[in-house]
């Protein structure tokens, strides 16, 4: 049994300027609902200041609570636009549907990539280069509180890799594919890595974003490109714990 290729019916250019908006606006709105919540509870605190958000665990535990539910709405919002979504979401993610292949592909890329990352940031720290060292989403702050690290874990390891990969692999390069792979794969890479909010980030994630790409496209569907990023969060979070 074979699932519903994600390209089996692409987002129309007015479905993914739609999409777009939908998002912007699902940004905003949860910044505000952010704010507003934290101002209500008593704790200070600005979204362009990433250390305030880091001194408090309780700011943090909401940010990170906004962050999944943030996801979640813009995955359903896409879902909306993009009719056929929901059908070959759920096919990516049935059980049944997983295969060693699949599994193996998107770990033996991870690995390739993250190990190609380490040796970037190896070389960029032998060269004194610190200021080019692309900084993490989640510091070491989140390991001061359990209930803020269990919430950084599943975010990071569980609904990152799925959401993600549903709107800028299934929804953004699917649609863009009109325009050639190239193309379909760098303006979704680069719009995957932007989001970091770190402009020595933007290279590396925007490569590592061609890379899930092409996994995408050379399978024709999510679970490779899924694998890829839970491994790859995965390794993320571990190092952080360990060192």
């Amino acid at each position: 049994m074979t699932s519903p290729s994600i390209a089996a019916q692409r987002p129309s250019l007015s479905g993914l300027g739609l999409g777009v908006l939908a998002v912007l606006l699902i940004f905003a709105l949860s910044s505000a609902a952010l704010q507003a919540t934290v101002a209500v509870i008593g704790h200070r605190f600005q979204l362009e200041d990433a250390a305030a958000v880091r001194a408090d665990q309780v700011a943090l535990f909401i940010a990170f609570g906004t962050a999944i539910l943030r996801q979640l709405a813009t995955v359903f919002a896409l879902a909306i636009i993009w009719t056929q979504a929901p059908v070959s979401l759920r096919a990516n993610l049935s059980p049944r549907l997983w295969t060693r292949g699949d599994i193996g592909r998107g770990l033996l890329w991870a690995a390739v990539t993250y190990g190609a990352l380490v040796a970037y940031l190896a070389l960029l720290q032998l060269a004194g280069l610190d200021a080019l060292l692309p900084q993490s989403t989640i510091g070491d702050e989140v390991t001061r509180s359990l209930p803020v690290l269990i919430l950084a874990g599943v975010s990071a390891v569980v609904v990152a890799p799925v959401s993600e990969e549903f709107i800028f692999r299934g929804f953004l390069f699917n649609g863009l594919l009109r325009f050639g792979f190239w193309p379909a794969a760098l303006v979704s890479g680069f719009l995957f890595a932007a989001p970091h909010f770190d402009a020595a980030s933007l290279v590396p994630f925007a490569l590592i974003g061609v890379v899930l790409a092409s996994l995408a496209h050379s399978s024709r569907g999510l679970r490779q490109p899924i694998v890829f990023h839970a491994a790859f969060n995965t390794a993320s979070f571990v190092a952080l714990l360990l060192f």
